[in-house]
């Protein structure tokens, strides 16, 4: 793993980890009033998953093996597809959203976070691929 993809991969958790940990304090501080709380809490631990999946990848370093950078490259597919539909509908009808400014740019940093997180699965899959072919 070469030091930008490990930086990729740290950052990228950590943000995904911490924003998503807030998620959970928010969640359980207002459980009443949200009329979509469990359907909220579910996809705030998607997201809690996939951020502490990332780290553990940057732990595991050397020991990273096929099914490792498949579980990566389905993490950002739903990351992408989740926050584009979140970025479509703040791009496209912000007057029913509350905040569509910081929702559009927190939106549009997942986007990012996502496509380079399926371009490193893929590279690591096509990496560990030719280093399986190379010893046969």
């Amino acid at each position: 793993m070469t030091k930008k993809v490990r930086a990729l991969l740290i950052t990228s958790g950590l943000i995904i980890f911490l924003s998503w940990a807030f998620r959970f304090y928010v969640l359980f501080t207002r459980w009443g009033t949200d009329r979509f709380s469990m359907f909220n809490a579910f996809i705030a631990l998607i997201f809690f998953s996939i951020g502490l999946f990332l780290l553990w990848m940057v732990k595991q370093d050397k020991k990273l093996i096929r099914r490792d950078y498949t579980i990566l490259i389905v993490s950002a597919i739903f990351t992408l597809f989740w926050w584009g539909n979140r970025w479509q509908k703040v791009w496209f009808h912000p007057e029913n959203d509350p905040n569509p400014r910081p929702h559009l740019h927190l939106a549009s940093l997942y986007l990012v976070m996502g496509a380079l997180l399926l371009l490193t699965g893929w590279m690591g899959r096509k990496k560990l691929a030719q280093e399986s072919k190379n010893r046969d």
